[in-house]
């Protein structure tokens, strides 16, 4: 009997192949997440940093043009802050995009590794019955060659 070959072969290589490439896509994705989250975080700290220094300021006395210049300052860092916070959104966005695709091309390529597995079992059985039947005919032989 001939060697077992999974005609789907090529088929499975090239479904792992785009797993993979989603895969580092993910993670890509998941490491500009982290690196936006960070940026956020320093851009609050520095808001409220400013803010201190604002409230300071003001206990021990600043003009009103100064304060102006800081809530204006402090308005412009909320606003910055709210588009980082867009950027950020947008990304986890295209990072559940890319899980489920992630999610959808593993489960073909299960789907090709189960078929492979009940091919090679229809195979063994095969190739179990092809074995069954040469003993068969051995014996037969050998028996028929014992009567003559």
């Amino acid at each position: 009997m001939k060697k077992f070959q999974f005609s789907l072969e090529n088929v499975k290589k090239y479904k792992e192949q785009i797993l993979d490439g989603l895969r580092m896509e993910h993670a890509v994705l998941l490491a500009k997440i982290q690196h936006q989250e960070k940026i956020i975080q320093e851009m609050e700290q520095q808001y409220q940093s400013y803010n201190n220094e604002l409230r300071e300021k003001n206990a021990k006395g600043i003009s009103t043009l100064e304060i102006r210049q800081y809530k204006q300052y402090l308005r412009i860092m909320q606003n910055r802050i709210k588009e980082q916070f867009s950027l950020l959104e947008k990304l986890k966005k295209e990072e559940s995009e890319k899980k489920e695709q992630v999610l959808e091309v593993k489960k073909e390529a299960a789907s090709f590794d189960k078929l492979k597995e009940r091919r090679w079992l229809e195979y063994k059985k095969l190739e179990q019955k092809e074995e069954e039947l040469r003993i068969d005919e051995m014996i037969s032989n050998k028996m028929y060659r014992e009567k003559a």
